[in-house]
């Protein structure tokens, strides 16, 4: 997953002054930041997450929405925790130009980011937690923001407002996956139609400590091998993940869950099945011909 040429060059602008050992240690910094669940307020940690954060949370964002692509059509999108706008480019680039994108974020500097990068949205500086009502939109998106907020009125209000449904990316941890569950739940409960990942409105089949969760191979720009010190070229991002519509869905396929185990003559499948459960489905070459050729095109996410 590459970046829109337009944003990597502004990416690369709004760093240029950074020296490496600058980069590192405001790289660190917000390691320390997220996992203390704190808000990043210096300059070179702010530029930091341009170079090291953005990136994944745009792949797993886009990964996402253009698999909402094949259920609607949006011709708005409200992004709840906008961050510098990230979700912003990664819709526009799926629904072109003509999508109206507004991003709500309580942070000013993360604003003044986003402008600065020339990220396609308006901007209303609100804390989210703070509204009583969401503004209308067709879709209305909760990326990697809905595990720092977790109030599930939050969850109601944006349903109320979305006119075709809501969607969620979270780190593909335990508890990112945790935060999926529970919106997941409260979602069905107010109606909702779970579109992806679960080919089904079925409770969960997985049981801890398996969780459900994916992975977006990044490609990483020589600013961010050393920000991170490393020298892989590429990084994959886990992130779990939740489409919820408004109109009823019939599912025929189902959800790869693991990596499929391709072995020399039959594939092993972990799937999580329209029926609501959890199978390992084994495909032979002599037996299963057609779908294990199909089998054999299909990556960890895609549906079978």
């Amino acid at each position: 997953m590459f970046l829109p040429n337009s944003l990597k060059e502004k990416i690369y602008e709004l760093t240029e002054g950074i020296s490496p050992a600058q980069l590192r240690e405001a790289s660190e910094e917000i390691t320390s930041i997220y996992r203390k669940q704190k808000s990043l307020a210096r300059k070179e940690a702010l530029l930091a997450y341009l170079v090291v954060r953005l990136p994944a949370t745009y792949g797993a964002t886009k990964q996402v929405l253009t698999e909402a692509a094949s259920f609607c059509t949006p011709a708005s999108l409200l992004d709840l925790g906008g961050g510098p706008g990230t979700t912003s480019w990664a819709a526009r680039e799926i629904w072109g130009e003509n999508l109206a994108v507004t991003s709500i974020e309580k942070h000013p500097s993360f604003i003044e980011l986003g402008k600065a990068l020339q990220s396609p949205t308006d901007w209303l500086c609100e804390d989210v937690t703070h509204l009583s009502t969401f503004p209308p939109h067709d879709l209305i998106v909760y990326g990697y923001s809905f595990g720092e907020l977790n109030e599930p009125n939050l969850l109601s209000l944006a349903w109320e407002a979305a006119s075709q449904g809501v969607i969620l990316v979270e780190p593909g941890t335990p508890a990112g996956y945790q935060n999926i569950l529970k919106a997941r739940d409260h979602l069905i409960e107010l109606g909702g139609f779970v579109a992806a990942p679960c080919p089904h409105n079925h409770p969960c089949p997985l049981s801890p400590p398996d969780w459900c969760h994916f992975a977006a191979r990044i490609s990483r720009s020589q600013l961010h091998m050393v920000a991170k010190e490393g020298s892989l070229p590429f990084e994959d991002e886990k992130y779990s993940y939740l489409i919820v519509l408004k109109k009823s869905l019939s599912h025929n396929s189902s959800r790869i869950l693991r990596p499929p185990d391709k072995k020399k003559g039959h594939i092993e499948l972990s799937l999580c099945t329209p029926q609501g459960t959890n199978t390992l489905l084994t495909l032979t070459k002599r037996k299963d011909r057609e779908r294990y050729s199909q089998a054999r095109k299909a990556s960890w996410g895609s549906t079978i």
